[in-house]
């Protein structure tokens, strides 16, 4: 029988170049997305249009990598005159603001996640306000945000799947390699 001995190393002891293959075979498997996490952002983002008079949220996002990625939101409007007001929509009268009326952003494509797949319906009998001033002022508020709360997901995904950030996963999982960016659990398990 003969005896072979290892020297086992953890990630922060792998050369540079051991280190990128590990980062690479992490990618590789697809693990970078469970280091992101959107709950609190997106809590974030739903206080923010709660403080508009907006209930009833559900967020819709693709990322981060293609054309047709992006975030839109569904939702109702509750409070009409503080949204309006909120939004800097200056009415003409004070009716404007006050009128029986219904605000909703609902999708109007499924295939797609982005700004401009969902639209402002407005329940308002003044066909000159809801398809005028009204709705551009509501319509320009809302891709505004879109856009807004997209990049601030896109930025907290690169930060989250980053090299830095998949190095400091490794580390913390305590994972031991037995060849520069070969982990022991891999070599092991193919030599069964």
């Amino acid at each position: 029988m003969q005896t072979v001995t290892f020297n086992l190393h953890s990630f922060s002891e792998l050369s540079s170049a051991a280190q990128e293959r590990a980062i690479a075979r992490y990618r590789e498997q697809g693990l970078e997305n469970d280091l992101f996490d959107d709950q609190y952002l997106l809590q974030d983002f739903r206080d923010r249009l709660g403080a508009h008079g907006i209930d009833n949220i559900t967020f819709r996002y693709t990322g981060f990598s293609s054309q047709g990625d992006g975030l839109s939101f569904i939702a109702q409007v509750g409070d009409i005159p503080h949204f309006l007001t909120s939004i800097g929509y200056h009415a003409e009268t004070k009716q404007d603001l006050n009128r029986n009326m219904d605000i909703t952003f609902w999708p109007i494509d499924t295939r797609y996640n982005h700004e401009r797949t969902v639209d402002t319906l407005i329940d308002l009998y003044d066909v000159a306000l809801k398809n005028g001033p009204l709705y551009y002022a509501i319509e320009d508020w809302r891709i505004k945000m879109c856009q807004e709360m997209y990049r601030e997901l896109e930025s907290l995904y690169g930060e989250s799947t980053c090299d830095a950030a998949i190095g400091l996963e490794l580390e913390a999982r305590g994972e031991v390699y037995l060849f520069p960016g070969v982990l022991l659990a891999d070599y092991v398990g193919s030599a069964y």
